[in-house]
C-alpha cells in the first residue's frame, strides 16, 4: 500500500513540474525574443560593417559609407581632403553615439565646418591640424574623450564641447581666436590633465573661456599667444605652470602648485601677486624686462628653489608668510642689495642658502647668505648677512654702500697711487 502512494505522488509532482515548465516557455517567449534581438544587434553592429578604418571626402560620402547604420563603430574615423561641412548624422534612429577609435582631420583646406553630431564617447582623440578654411568645429553631445588637438587653424573662431566635463589632454594652436571668440565657446571642463595653449597671436585676454576649471593634474603651458594676453581662471591648484609672453596674471583662487610654477620671457607683464597661493613646488621669475613688483602674500613655503632672475625693473619683492624653502636664487642688474625692497618677514628656514647675482658688473658679482638652519627674519637691510666675492659699484663707479665686500689685496694702494698721478699731473699742467 506504502509503495503504491508514494507512486501516485511521484507520478503528480512528475505533471504538475512539467506543466510549470511549459507555463514557464509560454510567458518567457517575449523575453527570449528580446534577449536574442540584443544579442542579434550587438552582433550585428559588431560586425565587419561597423569595423575599420574609414576615410570621409564630404557629407555625401558620409551618408553612403559603412557606418551610415551604425551606432557604434570601431576604428578610426579621417577626414583627408574632405570639402564643405560635415556632420556626423546617420540614419541609425539615435545616430552614431559610439567611437572606439579616433577623428583625424588633417589636410582639408575645403573643409568649412565639422559637426560630431550625436556622438557621445570616443575611446581616443579628436586632432585636428592643417585645416585652412575650417570656422567652427563642434561636439555638443560628446561627454567621454581622451584628448583635442586644433592646430595649424588659421580661419578656426568656434570650438565646442559642451558636456565634457573633463579631458586628459587639450591643445589648441595655430588660430586667430580672440576672446570675444572663445569667451562663449563651449569649453567647460572642470578638469584637465594637461593644457596647451600657444601660437594664437589674436587672443588678448584670457584662456579661452575655462571659468569652470579647477584643477589641472598634469601641466599648463601658455605661450607665444598674443603679448597682451591675460591669465583669468578660477584654479584652484596645478600640477605644473608655464607661462611665457602674457601681460597680466589672475590666479587668485589657487592655493597650490604641486611642481614648478615658470613666469618668463614676458615683455608687458609689471606684476604678480596673489594672496592665497600658499605652496609652490619651485618657482622660476625669469627674463621679464618690465616686472616691477612680485607679490606672494600667502605664500607659506615653496618645496624648492625660488628663482627670481633678469628682471631689470623689479623693484619690490615680498612674501611675507613665507617661512620655509629650499634656496633663493636672485639675479639682476640690481644697484645694491638695498636698492631692492625685499620682504621676508616670516623667513626661518632656507636650507641651501641665498645667491645674488649682480649681472651689470663686470665680472659679475655674487653674493651668498648661508644661512642653513639659522633662523633670520629677512626684511629691510638684509646686507649684512651676506658675504661677497667682489665689489658692486653703482652706474657712477662709486662703491655702494650698502653691501659688505671683499676688496681684493693691493686694491687699496692701487687707488692711492692712481690718485697721486692725476694730482702731480694736474698741479704740473697748471704751473706750465
Amino acid at each position: 500500500m506504502a509503495i503504491v502512494t508514494t507512486l501516485l505522488y511521484f507520478l503528480a509532482f512528475w505533471g504538475s513540474s512539467t506543466s510549470l515548465h511549459a507555463l514557464a516557455t509560454r510567458y518567457g517567449e517575449s523575453d527570449v525574443d528580446e534577449q536574442d534581438s540584443f544579442l542579434f544587434e550587438h552582433k550585428r553592429q559588431s560586425s565587419s560593417a561597423c569595423s575599420g578604418n574609414i576615410t570621409i571626402l564630404h557629407q555625401a560620402g558620409l551618408a553612403t559609407s559603412q557606418i551610415a547604420s551604425c551606432t557604434s563603430f570601431t576604428g578610426d574615423i579621417i577626414l583627408d581632403h574632405a570639402s564643405g561641412n560635415i556632420s556626423f548624422l546617420t540614419e541609425a534612429e539615435e545616430g552614431l553615439t559610439f567611437l572606439d577609435g579616433s577623428v583625424y582631420c588633417r589636410n582639408n583646406a575645403g573643409l568649412q565646418q565639422l559637426s560630431l553630431f550625436g556622438l557621445i564617447t570616443i575611446t581616443g582623440s579628436v586632432v585636428v591640424d592643417n585645416v585652412e578654411n575650417l570656422v567652427l568645429m563642434e561636439g555638443e553631445a560628446l561627454v567621454n574623450v581622451q584628448s583635442i588637438r586644433v592646430t595649424d587653424a588659421p580661419k578656426m573662431l568656434f570650438v565646442s564641447f559642451a558636456a565634457l566635463n573633463q579631458l586628459e589632454f587639450l591643445e589648441i594652436g595655430g588660430t586667430p581666436m580672440t576672446y570675444e571668440d572663445t569667451i562663449s565657446s563651449g569649453l567647460a571642463m572642470a578638469s584637465i590633465g594637461s593644457l596647451y595653449i600657444h601660437d594664437n597671436f589674436n587672443l588678448t585676454i584670457g584662456v579661452l573661456s575655462f571659468l569652470r576649471l579647477r584643477n589641472i593634474t598634469n601641466s599648463f603651458i601658455f605661450e607665444n599667444n598674443g603679448p597682451n594676453s591675460q591669465i583669468v581662471m578660477n584654479l584652484l591648484w596645478a600640477s605644473n605652470i608655464t607661462l611665457r609672453n602674457v601681460q597680466s596674471i589672475d590666479f587668485q583662487r589657487m592655493i597650490a602648485v604641486n611642481n614648478s610654477f615658470e613666469i618668463s620671457n614676458s615683455e608687458n607683464l609689471t606684476d604678480i601677486g596673489s594672496d592665497v597661493l600658499g605652496f609652490i613646488g619651485g618657482s622660476f621669475v625669469q627674463n621679464n624686462p618690465n616686472l616691477q613688483r612680485v607679490g606672494l602674500a600667502g605664500l607659506k613655503s615653496t618645496g624648492g628653489s625660488l628663482v627670481i632672475t633678469e628682471n631689470p625693473s623689479l623693484q619690490f619683492l615680498a612674501a611675507g608668510s613665507l617661512q620655509t624653502v629650499t634656496s633663493m636664487d636672485l639675479a639682476g642688474p640690481f644697484q645694491s642689495l638695498n636698492s631692492l625692497n625685499v620682504s621676508f618677514d616670516s623667513l626661518s628656514h632656507v636650507s641651501e642658502g641665498i645667491k645674488v647675482e649682480f649681472t651689470n658688473q663686470t665680472p659679475p658679482v655674487e653674493c651668498t647668505w648661508s644661512v642653513g638652519d639659522e633662523t633670520h627674519a629677512l626684511s629691510g637691510a638684509w646686507s649684512s648677512f651676506f658675504v661677497c666675492n667682489g665689489t658692486v659699484h653703482t652706474p657712477s663707479t662709486h662703491t655702494s654702500n650698502a653691501l659688505l665686500t671683499q676688496v681684493k689685496p693691493g686694491g687699496i694702494a692701487s687707488c692711492i697711487l692712481l690718485a697721486v698721478a692725476c694730482w702731480s699731473l694736474f698741479y704740473w699742467t697748471v704751473k706750465l
